[in-house]
């Protein structure tokens, strides 16, 4: 049974709402408590762990999300999804078994590349991928069925308990480590919560070797995506460790995690939703393009709260984390700034993916990260700029293939830009011109910060009552009502 779109939507936001409001307050008592070395440690864990889980761990489970159907003329048999889900759940103990030994033993050949702390670390967390194997396809078959209610309990307890088990550490001085034993403890709990909610049992006289085979030639085109992924995420991280301190690694990943906290937090969690919508609705074009604007204009509200960012680092950085991450405010700026745009483009990402058009995902894939790694190399090699200019080639490049990215996907679904309904267009003309005078205003005007926020709320206020103004119904109601 599928639940509604409007619920799993609502359970994913309120959801996360309430785990990021604490994930904040933690990242701020971490930011205080740890230095830029040990983020900078943390950047080079997940350049080696980003290896495994992009590279190796293909994209099993997203095959049973776009090959069963639960609705329609191309209803699954019941017979059919049970080959399909225990035939991967098959593939992901084999899958997981082979990531798990492979990224311990890994660490005794990294021993000449990294510090003993990374090691050690790259090491604990391999863990992780014994402990997530019942985890995947349960959440799996809960995201088919719109089911993110129960998805998204898990992710409230496992985050919460991650979350105290992390800044407690920190606290009690175990430094970088608290990041690995959190996210250890998160997955314990998310992968308990999930198998007991969802409750699927494996039946291995239900494999398939035809269904086998179908995943795996699905998987071989996620193992490439994979590898010029990975390139592409954490390409720019090698020459960051090449060519730049240590501290420097660390003011970069503390810059881009802080800036995009609202888009991973609020909008990344919504793209699973979209796929999984995607994938059961890609024939009923009126129902994607109303998903769509919706989510389009939920994303366009979380722009103010960037803008004030990039006005307002020099006072909210030093005030909330600390005066240590000073010289990390311009990279931050570039980051909100790259945000703003990535929040624009978000809801046509996984578009291709859903579809199936895993081809010209991958071919898209391929293509940003031989040109991203190419202009990184050049521009280190050649004139070793500043971080900043670093960040802001590396924003320019990704920006431009994810719309490319964007363009191809809605073209693919059918439909045209023109086809989304107006209200979503005047909605974000209202924010963006209200922006640039609210930015005017503050650069103008020596504001102070409560001012600033009290200004932003009444901007946000009036932007929305002027979309509601220009909704054509809206105004034919009150000319109709002007005229008796």
């Amino acid at each position: 049974m599928i639940k509604s779109g409007k619920k799993a939507s609502k359970a994913i936001l309120f959801g996360n709402i309430f785990i990021r409001g604490i994930s904040i307050i933690a990242s701020v008592i971490l930011a205080r408590i740890l230095t830029p070395e040990d983020y900078g440690y943390w950047v080079l864990v997940t350049l080696v762990t980003s290896f495994f889980t992009l590279v190796i761990d293909v994209g099993l489970e997203t095959y049973y999300i776009i090959e069963v159907n639960f609705i329609g003329d191309n209803k699954t048999p019941s017979d059919e999804i049970d080959a399909i889900e225990n035939s991967v759940f098959f593939l992901r103990v084999l899958f997981n078994t082979l990531l798990c030994t492979t990224q311990y033993f890994s660490g005794f050949l990294l021993g000449d590349f990294f510090d003993e702390t990374v090691i050690e670390i790259i090491q604990l967390l391999s863990l992780i991928y014994l402990i997530s194997i019942f985890g995947k396809i349960n959440e799996m078959r809960l995201k088919k069925r719109l089911d993110f209610l129960k998805i998204t309990k898990a992710s409230v307890i496992g985050e919460l308990l991650g979350i105290i088990l992390k800044v407690g550490l920190a606290i009690s001085g175990f430094g970088v480590f608290c990041f690995a034993y959190g996210a250890i403890l998160k997955q314990v709990v998310y992968t308990g919560v999930l198998v007991r909610t969802s409750g699927f049992t494996p039946k291995f006289n239900k494999i398939k070797k035809n269904v086998i085979k179908k995943t795996l030639w699905f998987a071989k085109h996620s193992w490439i995506s994979g590898i010029s992924v990975y390139l592409s995420q954490q390409g720019d991280k090698f020459f960051l460790k090449n060519n730049y301190s240590l501290s420097s690694v660390g003011f970069y990943n503390f810059s881009s995690s802080t800036a995009a906290m609202p888009v991973n937090y609020l909008l990344g969690p919504q793209q699973s939703l979209v796929m999984s919508y995607l994938s059961n609705y890609k024939q009923d074009t009126k129902k994607l393009i109303h998903v769509f604007d919706n989510l389009f204009l939920f994303a366009s509200s979380l722009i103010p709260f960037f803008v004030l960012g990039i006005v307002y680092s020099d006072y909210i950085i030093p005030m909330i984390f600390g005066t240590k991450w000073i010289p990390a405010i311009t990279s931050v700026k570039i980051f909100l700034l790259f945000n703003i745009f990535k929040i624009i483009l978000f809801p046509y990402f996984p578009i291709l993916t859903a579809l199936g058009e895993i081809k010209i995902n991958t071919r898209l894939v391929i293509s940003k990260s031989i040109i991203l790694i190419s202009i990184l190399y050049v521009i280190t090699w050649l004139l070793l700029p500043s971080l900043e200019i670093y960040i802001t080639v590396y924003c320019m490049v990704v920006l431009f293939f994810d719309l490319i990215k964007a363009i191809v996907g809605v073209k693919k679904l059918g439909v045209k830009i023109n086809d989304f309904p107006s209200l979503s267009k005047q909605f974000f003309v209202v924010q963006v011109i209200s922006g640039i005078v609210f930015t005017l205003t503050f650069s103008l005007f020596d504001k102070s910060l409560l001012e600033s926020l009290g200004l932003t709320i009444a901007y946000i206020v009036i932007s929305y009552i002027v979309f509601n103004l220009l909704n054509l119904k809206t105004v034919g109601f009150i000319l109709d009502f002007l005229k008796k």
